[in-house]
């Protein structure tokens, strides 16, 4: 089980997929761009309505026209989620190094 947490850890906390990510974000902002300047009008009432509500609406009713926003959201999260195991994964390593050295320690 040890093994499974560890690829998993090492495959968020991985440069390369970050890299991957921010270009994936770039397309589909790009896509983004192009779809939201053509429908406007889908995309308007999420300026009145909350987030939920509007993808249930909206979201729901017009996937083809909508599914680069949920696509972006996605990608944001695992961007997220990618910088907060990479930031862990180094603070972990600092605090080991650290430790490591009995001089440095508060008395």
């Amino acid at each position: 089980m040890g093994s499974v947490l560890t690829r998993i850890w090492d495959f968020w906390c991985s440069v390369r997929l970050t890299v991957l990510l921010l270009f994936l974000i770039m397309i589909d902002l790009w896509i983004g761009y192009f779809v939201l300047e053509s429908h406007k009008s889908y995309f308007v009432p999420l300026n009145q309505l909350g987030l939920t509500e509007w993808a249930g609406t909206y979201g729901i009713t017009h996937p083809l026209i909508t599914s680069w926003f949920f696509v972006l959201v996605f990608l944001l999260a695992s961007l997220g989620l990618n910088t907060f195991v990479c930031t862990t994964d180094k603070l972990i390593s600092l605090l080991r190094a650290y430790s490591s050295f009995p001089s440095l320690m508060p008395s």
